[in-house]
């Protein structure tokens, strides 16, 4: 890989969520249409690694999951609505849509889990604002319904940028049946620019949690992981808000009084702490 396409697939990796087609506007003004290939490639590689939503139009602009787990050759695949898709990486959008696939159907505890999600998010995220996926573990198997490892998928994404900002929380599981564990990761990143640059990134790695005979992966255990992730997310806000940008700001006294800058100036404490330090 040449170090220009390493600049270019850094800044790609680094968009914040809900802006890669001004990183696309960007990047083409900067180095010209001849590299238009080479970002698109960067942007598809992206989108699928850090687990993306497309809406299909022909299909009432449902959303889907697009991710590494569900990728067959150069299209997507969707089990639950037996569909198989390409994608336009700027647009977001699903296209060449092939319905009523054969093969592309969930087993018993697969569907289970894609019902007890479809619960949780509209409870458990506002406005019913998320996207799911539960897809088998293709590398274990090329059946659908012979795998034990299950890939669980919830993606929701609030882009609001005439208020100057966006967000999205994307949570990836693995749970397999066989030896009831679950293992992933939950990522939550927000981007706040209005009269300046806030990128805030969190993560939160699920290692092997083992779950009873009587739990349910998603109601019992995934729920909690999320909740309690949640309750951080809540505190380490408080505390960058409360402290950490609090200590950015210069210290001065509140006098609740405009200032007369010139050679007024001398008159404040401030002023004459600065001038008696030029001396």
């Amino acid at each position: 890989m040449s170090k220009f396409e390493t600049i270019i697939n850094e800044i790609v990796e680094s968009c914040p969520p809900g802006e890669i087609e001004s990183i696309y506007s960007d990047l083409l003004k900067i180095t010209g249409s001849d590299n238009e290939t080479r970002i698109l490639d960067s942007i598809k590689v992206h989108n699928v690694k850090t687990i993306s939503t497309i809406s299909i139009p022909s299909l009432g602009n449902k959303k889907f999951i697009i991710s590494e787990h569900n990728v067959d050759d150069s299209k997507f695949v969707d089990y639950n609505n037996h569909i198989r898709f390409s994608v336009d990486h700027l647009k977001f959008e699903g296209i060449d849509v092939e319905e009523d696939v054969e093969g592309l159907e969930l087993n018993d505890d697969q569907m289970k889990i894609f019902n007890d999600l479809e619960k949780y998010v509209k409870v458990g995220f506002p406005n019913d604002d998320a996207t799911i996926g539960v897809f088998p573990d293709k590398n274990e198997s090329s059946s659908s319904f012979s795998s034990s490892k299950i890939h669980i998928i919830i993606v929701s994404e609030v882009f609001n940028p005439n208020n100057y900002w966006n967000g999205s929380w994307k949570s990836q599981y693995v749970y397999d049946t066989n030896n009831k564990k679950l293992s992933g990761d939950i990522t939550v990143q927000i981007h706040y620019f209005e009269d300046g640059n806030v990128n805030f990134t969190s993560k939160k790695d699920i290692d092997n949690v083992s779950l009873n005979d009587n739990e349910n992966v998603v109601d019992d255990v995934i729920k909690k992981l999320e909740t309690d992730f949640e309750k951080e997310l809540d505190v380490s806000f408080t505390n960058l808000n409360e402290k950490q940008f609090k200590s950015l700001r210069r210290r001065l006294p509140i006098t609740r009084s405009k200032v007369n800058w010139g050679k007024a100036i001398g008159n404040y404490r401030l002023g004459r702490d600065a001038a008696n330090g030029l001396q």
